[in-house]
C-alpha cells in the first residue's frame, strides 16, 4: 500500500547563557524515514505461493531421471554438458481441480514462500538531543551530550507457518508440557546434561503431561507404554528432536489429523497439510528498537601546531533483531511475541572512543635558507581508534546458523532449514570476558573454555521470555592505530614537492575476529580463535608536484 503520511518534523534550540558567554546549550527533535528496497517491494512477492503450478527436480542423475532420493555423488550425478544441456524436470500436470487454490491439489510450494505485508512501510526514527559546548579558549572546545533514538516500524519477517504452542489439551498448554520434558532432561541446566539425557533418565524426573495424553490418546502411538508422555519420550525421533529443542521438527512429525499415530486434532499447520514445504515468512514492519548514548567530544584547532579531535561514546543499542532489508531466511524467534527477541542489536558496542591528531612543527613556516628547507614544511598526524566488544551470538542446536543466524527451531518459528531466527543459547552465570588467551597452545576469548562451556544452556520453549538478543556473550576489544607523515619542499615561489608516507596499524597489532560460538563446539574448543582481521602493517609512499 503507498505511504502517504511521511510527516518529518524537525525543532532545535539553542541558548547562550548570560553567566557564562563561552557556553552554549542546545536540544533539538526529529524525526527521519527510511527507506524501502526492492527486495522486500518486488522479489519476495515473488518467491510467494501463487497460480503458477511449481514443478522441481531435487535427485537429479546423470541417467536422464528425477530421482525422490539420493545419494547422489559424482557417478550418478547430472551434470550439465557432460550429460546433457537440459536437466531433466517433471511435466506439469494437465488439469487441476476446480475451484483451483494454490498450494493444494499438486501446487505445492517447494521452498520457503516470502510475501510482504501490504502495509509493509518504512521504518521512523525519532531522535533527541541535548548538549552543553563551552569554549576555554579560540584554539580549545568540548562538548558534552546525550542522544537517544526510537525507532518504529523496523523489518522484521514473521513466519506465517509456526507452531501454535499456546495451544491447550488437557488443561494444559503445548510450551508448558515442552518445557517440562526438557526440565526433566535437564536442559534447562545445562548443554551437557541436555546432551547426557536417555529417556530413562528424564522419565525417572517427568510426570504424564496432560496436553500429550490427551493429543495422541487413541491413535496407537501409546500402545505399549504406560502414559502417552512415555511413548513419546521412548521414541528416538521425537527425543532426538525434544534433545536439541527442533519444535517445529516435533510438532510437525505429529501434526497428522489422525491419519497416522500422532496428534488426534485437524491438521494445524500449512507444511503438514501439504501446501508448503515448511515456512511462510511474511516480511512485515512490526519490529523496534532504540538507541541511547552519551559523548564527550574535545576539539583543539592549531594551537602551537596541534589540531586534535578525540570522541568518547558511552551507548546501547536494543531491539528485536537489525537487519538489512535484502536478508533473507529470517524469522522472528517468538511470532506470537515479538519482544521475546529484543535485546541487544549486533552494533552494541558500549565504548567507542576515536581520536585524531594534525601536528604541524611551528617554525620554519617560510622555509628560508638550507635549514629552513630541512625543519620546515613537517607534518605528522595520526589516526587511533578503539572500542568495547560487540555482542557475539551463540548458536543453539536446533539451526545450522547459516546465513549469519544463532538458532532456528527453538520455539516453532523456523524449521532450521530454510527458516531461521536470531535465537541464542543462554549463560547460566554471567561472569565471562572476552579476551586472548593462550590455552594449551590454542587462543582463545576465555581463560578457561570448559568452565564457561558448563555455564551454557539451550532457549527453552515455555521456559524462557528473552532470546538474549543478538547474543549474551561479548567478542574481544579492538583498536587500531594509522599514522601520516608529510614533508612540503617549496623549491620556488610558484614550485613545490610534497613527499608522504602514509602508514595503515602502525604499531602492527593483530586483531583477530571474534570466534562463532555454538552449544554444537566441543567444551575444550568453546571461543576458539584462528581468524586474522586486521591488515598487517602496509605502508603507502608518494610524491606531489605543484606548479
Amino acid at each position: 500500500d503507498p505511504f502517504y503520511h511521511a510527516f518529518s518534523p524537525r525543532i532545535a534550540v539553542a541558548w547562550n547563557p548570560s553567566f557564562s558567554k563561552d557556553t552554549v546549550i542546545r536540544g533539538g527533535y526529529g524525526r527521519i524515514y527510511g527507506r524501502l528496497n526492492g527486495v522486500g517491494l518486488v522479489l519476495g512477492p515473488l518467491l510467494s505461493p501463487g497460480l503458477i503450478q511449481p514443478v522441481n527436480c531435487v535427485f537429479v542423475f546423470k541417467n536422464g531421471t528425477c530421482g525422490t532420493s539420493g545419494p547422489i555423488d559424482a557417478t550418478t550425478a547430472f551434470r550439465i554438458g557432460t550429460d546433457g544441456k537440459t536437466a531433466p524436470i517433471p511435466s506439469a500436470s494437465s488439469t487441476l481441480p476446480q475451484p483451483f487454490f494454490p498450494g493444494v491439489g499438486g501446487n505445492s510450494e517447494a521452498a520457503t514462500a516470502s510475501p510482504t505485508d501490504p502495509k509493509f512501510r518504512p521504518n521512523s526514527v525519532d531522535s533527541f538531543d541535548l548538549t552543553v559546548q563551552h569554549q576555554f579558549s579560540r584554539n580549545i572546545s568540548m562538548e558534552v551530550g546525550g542522544i537517544s533514538r526510537w525507532v518504529h516500524n523496523e523489518l522484521l519477517s514473521v513466519n506465517l507457518n509456526s507452531v501454535p504452542y499456546m495451544m491447550s489439551l488437557g488443561g494444559q498448554q503445548f510450551k508448558t508440557a515442552y518445557a517440562n520434558i526438557e526440565r526433566a532432561m535437564g536442559c534447562t541446566t545445562s548443554i551437557g546434561a541436555c546432551n547426557a539425557a536417555t529417556p530413562g533418565s528424564t522419565l525417572a524426573n517427568l510426570a504424564a503431561q496432560p496436553f500429550f495424553e490427551t493429543a495422541l490418546a487413541g491413535t496407537g502411538f501409546c500402545t505399549g507404554f504406560a502414559n502417552c508422555t512415555t511413548a513419546l519420550v521412548n521414541n528416538p525421533a521425537a527425543f532426538g528432536f525434544l534433545q536439541q529443542q527442533r519444535v517445529f521438527s516435533l510438532w510437525s512429525a505429529l501434526d497428522t489429523g489422525g491419519a497416522t499415530p500422532g496428534f488426534n486434532f485437524p491438521v494445524s499447520m500449512m507444511n503438514t497439510a501439504g501446501q508448503v514445504s515448511s515456512n511462510v515468512a511474511m516480511t512485515t514492519s512490526l519490529g523496534h528498537g532504540n538507541y541511547n548514548a552519551a559523548f564527550v567530544t574535545l576539539k583543539v584547532n592549531d594551537w602551537k601546531g596541534v589540531t586534535l579531535q578525540n570522541n568518547l561514546t558511552w551507548s546501547h543499542d536494543l531491539g528485536t533483531g537489525g537487519v538489512v532489508q535484502a536478508t533473507s531466511q529470517q524469522a522472528a524467534v517468538d511470532p506470537f511475541n515479538f519482544d521475546t527477541q529484543y535485546g541487544t542489536q549486533p552494533s552494541d558496542r558500549h565504548i567507542v572512543n576515536t581520536m585524531f591528531v594534525v601536528y604541524q612543527l611551528p617554525f620554519y613556516h617560510g622555509q628560508q635558507g638550507m635549514m629552513g628547507r630541512l625543519l620546515g614544511g613537517w607534518t605528522t598526524s595520526f589516526v587511533f581508534a578503539a572500542g568495547s566488544g560487540a555482542p557475539l551470538n551463540c548458536g543453539t542446536t536446533s539451526g545450522s546458523g547459516g546465513n549469519g543466524y544463532s538458532g532456528g527451531e527453538d520455539f516453532g518459528s523456523g524449521d532450521g532449514n530454510n527458516l531461521f531466527t536470531d535465537a541464542n543459547c543462554l549463560q547460566t552465570v554471567s561472569n565471562t570476558s572476552a579476551s586472548v588467551h593462550n590455552v594449551n597452545g590454542v587462543y582463545t576469548i576465555f581463560g578457561n573454555p570448559t568452565a564457561v562451556y558448563s555455564t551454557i544452556r539451550p532457549l527453552i520453549l515455555g521456559n524462557d521470555t528473552r532470546s538474549g538478543g543478538y547474543g549474551q556473550f561479548r567478542g574481544l576489544p579492538y583498536w587500531n592505530l594509522n599514522m601520516g607523515i608529510k614533508k612540503n619542499i617549496r623549491i620556488t615561489e610558484r614550485f613545490s614537492a610534497e613527499a608522504s608516507l602514509s602508514v595503515e596499524n602502525v604499531l602492527n597489532h593483530n586483531q583477530l575476529i571474534d570466534p562463532s560460538l555454538s552449544v554444537t563446539n566441543a567444551a575444550a574448543s568453546f571461543g576458539q580463535l584462528s581468524v586474522e582481521g586486521t591488515t598487517p602493517r602496509t605502508m603507502e609512499m608518494g610524491i606531489r608536484v605543484n606548479f
